[in-house]
């Protein structure tokens, strides 16, 4: 959105036609390789597309056995549905906000900044928290210099800190390359000085805590295009340094999990081929978890003008994209992902810009233990469909807060996920 209104092209320059794709230059051919006869490129190319049409006829023939296979096991091993339900609050409620950073400590969910949209398209620099257990909504009194009012900011907890980098004041179209710490415990704001190569200005970045470093990925940059570096802060010296991406190579580890799992040959071939280059491509208003030792994306905005739908994740400095059985999913940018238990990730809502404007209230569930995906039964009291929420996860429930409906919205819903019947599998 990048400060104009949801589903806006947070790429596009001032003037562009809507759709424009930022980031192509004219006349190149993607991917193309310079170098190789017709002849040569011709015969490959014959070879290429018989070992495609191969893998894809497999595929298919083995879709349905896999997916019966995969649905049984998922329905004995985690939870299917769950229930939706509106947390009743009191107290110093915030206004109506989508785009803001949402993070949680203890019990406690901390919310700064945001914007309201509209016309005059207010922004915040204020900060709410709501006890979790109780709801109640405070706003507490803040001493120091706070940030400037700004939306689409990264932000990460540190301890019982919260660092919050960049953003953007859609106002005066200006993005931010500033870092600023939230005190949980004095309740103020910290503005430390940084050394080193520190990230450029931008706002949709994704931000985390992770090997023990404050990390900002992606975003929007001030030339309006998405990008795809990584800087990571060292938090005790506030030393900035550049992130280097690398590949995933060899594939020997993916293929023996799969050989393990009883996957076909057309499965291996397509998990050969989403590994190929498996470095995220730009992208902006993503959503990033941290799992263990290894960092998730899903989803965002390209830098082509797609909604991405890839799930990838970062460990041991290497990138992966793994094979997920399960529904296919969407693209999709401004939503969010939480870990709930061990393996499970919950993604939810966002939005999805075709022939209109469209959100969504889709609830997916991503195991990172076996590689499975599905999308939650939901009852209850279902929240409208969204984009540009915060979400987090207390207990064993997820927490929702505002986002744009068809307003920009305050309200906290919660989802809490049914225990999986153990009886499952003797029924089936």
């Amino acid at each position: 959105m990048s400060g104009t209104r949801p589903g806006a092209n947070p790429g596009a320059k001032p003037g562009a036609k809507p759709g424009a794709k930022p980031g192509a230059k004219p006349g190149a051919k993607p991917g193309a390789k310079p170098g190789r006869s017709s002849a040569g490129s011709s015969a490959s190319s014959s070879r290429k597309v018989s070992m495609g049409s191969e893998a894809v006829t497999a595929l298919t023939a083995n879709m349905s056995r896999f997916q019966d296979i995969v649905g049984k096991a998922m329905q004995v091993m985690h939870p299917m549905s769950g229930e939706w339900s509106l947390l009743k609050v009191t107290g110093s409620v915030p206004s109506g906000r989508y785009n803001a950073a949402v993070n949680v400590i203890g019990s406690n969910m901390y919310v700064f900044g945001g914007t309201k949209g509209g016309g005059r398209r207010l922004h915040f620099n204020d900060v709410y928290v709501l006890n979790l257990e109780t709801g109640e909504w405070t706003m507490p009194r803040v001493s120091g210099t706070p940030p400037s009012p700004r939306q689409q900011v990264a932000s990460a907890v540190v301890g019982s800190q919260i660092f919050y980098f960049g953003g953007i004041d859609s106002r005066k179209v200006a993005r931010f390359d500033d870092l600023y710490i939230l005190d949980t415990e004095t309740m103020s704001w910290i503005a430390p000085e940084t050394s080193g190569d520190s990230p450029t200005a931008r706002s949709g970045a994704s931000a985390a805590f992770f090997n023990g470093v404050f990390m900002v990925i992606f975003g929007t940059n001030s030339e309006g295009m998405a990008v795809n570096d990584a800087y990571v802060l060292d938090v005790d010296t506030f030393a900035w340094s550049e992130h280097t991406h690398a590949g995933f190579d060899p594939f020997a580890e993916e293929e023996e999990r799969l050989i393990d799992a009883g996957a076909s040959l057309a499965d291996i071939v397509t998990a050969r081929a989403l590994n190929a280059n498996p470095i995220p491509p730009a992208r902006t208003e993503a959503a990033v978890e941290v799992v263990g030792d290894a960092l998730y994306v899903f989803g965002g905005f390209s830098a082509r003008g797609q909604h991405l739908h890839d799930m990838r994740y970062l460990r041991n400095e290497t990138w992966k994209q793994p094979f997920f059985y399960g529904p296919h999913t969407r693209g999709v940018r401004n939503h969010t992902i939480s870990c709930l238990s061990d393996c499970l990730l919950y993604v939810f809502g966002g939005e999805n810009l075709g022939a209109s404007f469209c959100t969504n209230s889709n609830l997916v569930v991503f195991n990172t233990e076996t590689h499975t995906r599905w999308q939650m039964t939901a009852s209850g009291d279902v929240p409208a469909s969204r984009t540009g929420h915060g979400s987090v996860a207390f207990g064993n429930s997820l927490y929702i807060f505002g986002g744009y409906t068809n307003k920009a919205c305050a309200d906290v819903y919660v989802f809490t996920p049914t225990a999986p019947d153990a009886g499952a599998s003797s029924s089936s």
